[in-house]
């Protein structure tokens, strides 16, 4: 598809300028900063659409039935949302976000994709019904957005069951997959190889030792990352794939 194109393009394109302008950690700060605003924009321009065609877009501000379920980030959205909530936060709320990696790591590091993926615990940046790095936050949660409260409560109550998953357009997680995965392949491209995996496992370790981020833009070995099987990735990407029609 040609929109398909236009978004990975869009990533891709935004992230070599950066990375070819400057030292690779800056790049990434900014590159991150820009995409972010960039996706905000798109999903506030199709909120308002749906709102115009009379479709239902129930996300807002204090509804978290979504901020317990598994949160997949890449290594450069990890940099940037650790540098974020360090700069940002003080020492006891960082120690708090610690802990609380720390805590559902543990849940989670021995899972299978079968099971993490359907694992129910509050995110470690949960506090009080708000994001504690709500500007920071990965594009899992930006792009999430549904159609339906009552199937994200259903999903909250019954994560298990497929027919109680969550009502999430497509367009916005099309979109803010594909800038990603340009993004990654600019970032291949400077030698930086970026994995996806489990926000909580990825904190746990930068908490443990801040230097991987430091590490990981030069060996793409520095972040431990759970080696799957087939069967799981495949599980994995049909879990994604969920979606409904987007408006026209």
């Amino acid at each position: 598809m040609e929109i398909d194109n236009i978004f990975y393009r869009d990533g891709y394109q935004l992230a070599r300028a950066k990375l070819d302008a400057g030292p690779a950690a800056a790049a990434i700060h900014d590159i991150m900063e820009t995409v972010y605003a960039s996706i905000d924009g798109l999903i506030e321009s199709f909120t308002g659409r749906c709102d115009q065609e009379g479709l239902t877009v129930d996300c807002r501000k204090g509804c978290t039935w979504c901020c317990s379920q598994a949160v997949l980030v890449s290594s450069h959205e990890l940099m940037y949302l650790y540098n974020w909530i360090e700069k940002n936060l003080e020492t006891p709320m960082l120690d708090r976000i610690n802990q609380a990696a720390h805590t559902r790591n543990k849940h989670t590091e021995g899972m299978a994709a079968m099971e993490f993926l359907h694992f129910i615990h509050p995110c470690p940046l949960l506090d009080n019904g708000s994001c504690l790095a709500y500007p920071a936050r990965p594009m899992a949660c930006r792009i999430y957005l549904s159609a339906s409260e009552y199937s994200c409560r259903m999903q909250y109550e019954k994560p298990d069951k497929a027919s109680t998953m969550a009502r999430l357009y497509e367009f916005p997680l099309r979109a803010g997959r594909l800038m990603n995965e340009g993004i990654r392949k600019a970032l291949a491209e400077k030698g930086i190889v970026t994995s996806e995996w489990l926000m909580e496992s990825l904190l746990d370790q930068v908490f443990t030792d801040k230097h991987i981020l430091e590490g990981w833009i030069d060996d793409y070995k520095a972040f431990l990352i759970k080696e799957m099987s087939r069967e799981e990735k495949l599980y994995m990407r049909n879990y994604q794939d969920r979606q409904i029609t987007p408006p026209g």
